[in-house]
Parts: structure tokens; sequence; C-alpha cells
């Protein structure tokens, strides 16, 4: 009997600590290429971008280890409602999305979201979502956007296009396949910075849905231990000005 004693204890000892250590360090990590906030380039293959910097300085700082995977948005978005230990950035923390996850925090402000037409296109008036619904818009799947079209009567393959990257919705506008796309002036601005494409050729309407910020967020079965350590990493390089000084790096 003190011999199965023996094992049952000296197994318990041995594996409790190795579960505790992957819940800490195994951590998977998803985002979508999406820049200039993360960038993939194919040639030589590497990741780059405003909020890569920011996740790998709070890798560093929490000792987490965990390889970052470029994923199609609506993949990494899944993974991050149903995997535990799955951390997903950035993602717009909307009222829809608050209780999916367990929420980091905020790396950069976003502001009100508009609907973004061609100037162009003198023959798209909209005033109020209703008529909106007479135009064909176009959001990424999965995104904060064609979460908010669908909850104002928007429905795939009548009047909502949905693709898989943001900058693909941007091109569907000015190639005259769909009629507007949703953004912010932050969000849709970088976007459109990055692809050398003028504000100026878009005007904006109907603003709504003031999202505070793009964040960082893990799976709801992440153990809360990992996600206050993440917190306090972000709260720090908040503090000692670190954050700010990649957010001017990337928008300056």
């Amino acid at each position: 009997m003190f011999r199965y004693l023996f094992y049952f204890f000296f197994i318990y000892y041995c594996c409790i600590p190795s579960l505790f250590a992957a819940s800490s360090n195994n951590l998977r990590i998803v985002t979508e290429h999406f820049p200039p906030l993360q960038i993939l380039d194919k040639e030589p293959q590497s990741l780059r971008g405003m909020a890569v910097d920011v996740m790998e300085k709070l890798l560093s700082i929490t000792k987490t280890k965990g390889k970052i995977e470029v994923l199609p948005w609506a993949r990494a978005y899944e993974l991050a409602l149903t995997r535990p230990n799955t951390l997903i950035f950035t993602i717009i923390r909307t009222e829809e999305r608050e209780p999916h996850f367990k929420w980091v925090g905020s790396i950069a402000p976003i502001g009100f979201n508009y609907i973004w037409t061609l100037k162009t296109r003198t023959d798209v008036k909209i005033t109020n979502w209703q008529e909106a619904q007479k135009y064909h818009a176009v959001a990424q799947r999965n995104g904060a956007q064609s979460i908010k079209l669908a909850s104002q009567g928007f429905e795939e393959l009548k009047n909502l296009y949905l693709i898989t990257n943001y900058g693909q919705g941007i091109q569907m506008v000015l190639n005259g396949r769909a009629d507007f796309f949703l953004g912010s002036d932050f969000l849709a601005g970088l976007f459109l910075r990055h692809l050398n494409i003028s504000k100026d050729l878009f005007t904006k309407s109907l603003p709504h849905s003031y999202d505070e910020s793009l964040n960082i967020a893990f799976n709801k079965q992440t153990p809360d231990h990992l996600v206050n350590d993440f917190k306090k990493a972000l709260a720090q390089i908040k503090k000692d000005g670190t954050l700010q000084k990649i957010v001017d790096k990337w928008t300056n």
C-alpha cells in the first residue's frame, strides 16, 4: 500500500507543476495581417507592426513563451473564442464581444466609426441605417464592422459582402464592387496610408459605434494569473512611456 501511495504522490508532484507551467508558458497567440498594426512580410517571412512591437514587449516582461500565428481573422477569432490559453490581438472591444473574452486592455484609441463611400459616388446618399440598407456594404467576416452591420439588418448575399481582410473591402469599394465600408479615422486612416490611398477619395457619413480601444484579449478559460500578468505589464509600459513611443513610431 505504501508503495502505491509513493507512486501517487510522485506523479502528483511531478505532473501538477508541469500543468501549471503549461498554462503560463505554452500560450497560443493569434492575430491577422492588418497593416500597419500587424504586417506579415512574405520574403523573407517576418512579422512586424505597431501591435506586434507591443505584444513582443509584453511577452518579454511577463516571460511568457508563445509564437505569434498569423491567420485569417475569422479563424483567429474562432480559436480565441473556443480554445483555452489563447490570446488574440488586436481586437476591438465592443458591447457584443465583452462577455466572451478576458480583456487585457487598450493599446490605442479608436473613436467613432463612419460609413466610407467614394466621393465620385454622388448617387450614394446615406443619412440613416434604413437608407444604408439600399446599398451594398462590405466587411470582414467576424469583424466588429460585420457584427454592427448585421445588428442593423444587413444580410450576407443580400446587401452585405463578407471578406477575409479589411484591405479587400477597401479595394472592392474603390473598384465599384461594393458601395461602402465601415471604419474609424484611426483604423481606416492607418490602413489607407499603408496602402498609399488618399483619404480625400472618400466621404464619411453616419458617425456611430464609439469604440474605446484596440485591445488584447484572452479566451475565457485562460487562467486569471496569466491575464493579470499581461494587465500589469501593459500598465507598466503605459506608465513608463514605452507604449506611446511605439505608437508614435508607427503613426507619425
